[in-house]
């Protein structure tokens, strides 16, 4: 079954769940940027689940996942994602960095590239702070806004298995760009590590002279 052919059945189904009205105010909250169905996330969720019963999962993965980047609902990129995500846990992926690195720089919103960043290149790094270092190193230098909240959100489920030295070096690096998703990303990856060692981002904060925006969001759960 060809990418195409796997996908028909599911994009059946969403002609049928899809509701115009809601489309609408689903296109003004993203601000113009993406056409919708209008299939709000449990519907969605229901008929893919029926979609993976009835088909299981594609037989040429990679390319099935990058044809759903090219439909121009929002809905089938949500889709892609979901597919990532099981293809990468069944170990069906056999490149799955290059395939990764599309998604997040293809149709590009915080919707789709926090879902990449933290779970997809999360769980691909796991263990290989080597590898991950060689492979941020290239992210951040790449000007690429996108991959850039990549090397700082990937390690957001980590706990206590953060690289620390990694993320202090790309917060240096990137704290002087005043674009609200990066500093976002640097209080949001500094926030999460504060549920496993505080002390450290309230050191860490002080030390980078973080300020506005990346400083409150990454003191928000620390008790004074």
């Amino acid at each position: 079954m060809t990418p195409s052919e796997y996908l028909e059945p599911l994009e059946r189904s969403f002609q049928r769940l899809a509701d115009p009205e809601r489309a609408s105010k689903m296109l003004d909250y993203m601000r113009g940027q993406f056409a919708y169905y209008g299939i709000m996330a449990k519907p969605r969720a229901e008929a893919f689940k029926n979609h993976v019963r009835l088909y299981g999962l594609p037989e040429q993965p990679e390319e099935t996942i990058l044809l759903c980047y090219e439909y121009p609902e929002r809905e089938w990129q949500y889709i892609g994602m979901e597919l990532a995500d099981r293809c990468q846990r069944k170990k069906l992926l056999s490149d799955p960095l290059p395939l990764f690195k599309d998604l997040i720089v293809s149709k590009s919103w915080w919707d789709t590239v926090d879902f990449v960043a933290s779970t997809l290149v999360g769980r691909h790094f796991v263990g290989e702070r080597d590898l991950s270092r060689e492979t941020m190193n290239d992210w951040i230098d790449s000007g690429n806004m996108w991959l850039q909240r990549t090397t700082l959100i990937f390690q957001l489920k980590y706990k206590d298995k953060v690289d620390t030295e990694w993320l202090s070096f790309a917060i240096d690096k990137l704290k002087g760009d005043r674009e609200f998703f990066i500093q976002k990303a640097i209080g949001w990856s500094l926030r999460q590590h504060s549920r496993v060692d505080p002390n450290w981002v309230i050191e860490e904060v002080e030390r980078q002279g973080l300020i506005g925006l990346a400083k409150r969001e990454a003191l928000k759960n620390i008790k004074k």
